[in-house]
């Protein structure tokens, strides 16, 4: 009998343990240590959070301003809706970090010291999403080349899953979508658009010739100039109207409003062309390499061209260079087929991938990107059929045959 109630006593003390084993469990920690061992270290405080309006997950830093932070390895972590977030420095009054990749216009931020008496209160801060899709496309509809006019509105190429051009449309800076040019038969895909002199609008589709439609979009498209040979995939105006034109040719070719063409030696499979600041920006497969080259505009020719990034070099073959535009201080944003999706590289060679935390969003090779005039978003397509809007939060560089 005695022995009975020896084993009934244990196993009510072990049911009376386990209850308070769960109910010590730490929320923001998930460590019943860190909540059970208590030292006389104070709680942490949050005075300041910058930038104090809110960040872009996964991309932006982060800076707390506080007091009572522990800066030994793994004794601070801040949570954002339980999610711990990568610290990049840590000072007793000063955290910076990566903001997470989680979202919410009231993330529910703290700061959490290992052994101390308290938590933080609560902070509600706002992280927002750095890419969100756009255009309100067709289940069986795909965007190809894309450009802006000089009022804001953005005009796209747009496809069917078969490949049959469906025609362009233009989408106002309030989101309107409106058809501009009808579906041109015979026609897959534009491959390079462009405003250019008189508002025509030029065309191109990895083929020997530029077209271009009527001013309003009114019209079939009419063959502006061909060069016999070539493969002209993209092009740019410069700001005396000159057409600058690349594609996998071994010349890049320059085409003047009266039709005369000349043609400069640089061998290369060019899927990308752009001109900024008396310079040609172009982007494809040259000597081996996916990358990105700058070329000076010295008048009507061409000086010599210097390779600015390396896509191969930096992320390995298998990557290809698909698509660069311009912010307005000379960074080019590279569209890659990588999981990064896209590539930013700074004037001074240094590149980054600051959208990475999105590949699940792009979910296929980025093929397509443009800035919107007078907007600070970058607009992109990917060969799964996402339209894309990138928050880069600057300018894109003017189009110069607006």
């Amino acid at each position: 009998m005695q022995r009975l109630m020896k084993i009934s006593t244990i196993v009510a003390t072990g049911a009376l343990l386990a209850v308070l084993w769960a109910g010590c469990t730490n929320d923001e920690t998930g460590s019943l240590l860190d909540t059970i061992v208590v030292s006389s270290l104070p709680a942490a405080t949050i005075s300041s959070i910058t930038p104090a309006a809110g960040a872009q997950a996964g991309i932006d830093t982060v800076v707390i301003v506080g007091t009572n932070f522990d800066p030994s390895p793994g004794a601070t972590q801040v949570y954002f809706n339980g999610t711990s977030a990568d610290l990049l420095t840590i000072t007793t009054t000063g955290i910076s970090l990566k903001a997470p990749f989680v979202l919410g216009d009231s993330v529910r931020l703290r700061v959490v010291i290992k052994g101390s008496q308290g938590l933080s209160p609560f902070q509600t801060y706002k992280l927002e999403s750095a890419i969100t899709e756009y255009g309100n496309l067709g289940a069986r509809e795909f965007v190809n080349a894309m450009t802006s006019d000089g009022s804001g509105n953005l005009y796209v190429g747009i496809a069917d899953d078969l490949g049959r051009d469906l025609g362009i449309f233009q989408y106002a800076p309030d989101g309107t979508r409106t058809q501009y040019t009808a579906a041109t038969a015979g026609v897959g895909s534009w491959s390079g658009m462009k405003f250019g002199p008189g508002g025509y609008l030029y065309v191109t589709r990895n083929f020997r010739a530029i077209w271009r439609f009527n001013p309003g979009g009114s019209g079939a498209y009419v063959l502006f100039t061909q060069v016999v040979g070539s493969y002209m995939y993209d092009f740019d105006f410069d700001q005396n109207q000159n057409m600058w034109i690349g594609g996998n040719n071994a010349n890049i070719y320059r085409l003047k409003q009266d039709k005369t063409v000349r043609t400069f030696p640089f061998s290369g499979n060019l899927r990308s062309v752009r001109v900024f600041n008396s310079n040609l920006y172009v982007a494809g497969l040259v000597s081996g390499s996916e990358s990105v080259w700058r070329i000076p505009i010295q008048g009507d020719t061409l000086g010599t061209p210097v390779q600015i990034y390396n896509l191969t070099s930096a992320l390995g073959s298998g990557y290809l260079a698909q698509g660069i535009d311009l912010s307005s201080t000379g960074t080019v944003y590279l569209s890659t087929s990588g999981p990064e999706g896209i590539v930013m590289v700074e004037p001074s060679g240094a590149s980054s991938t600051p959208f990475a935390a999105y590949s699940g969003l792009f979910a296929s090779p980025v093929k397509f990107a443009s800035w919107r005039t007078n907007s600070t978003d970058l607009y992109a397509s990917t060969t799964a059929g996402k339209f894309l809007i990138l928050k880069a939060r600057i300018p894109g560089a003017p189009l110069l045959g607006n």
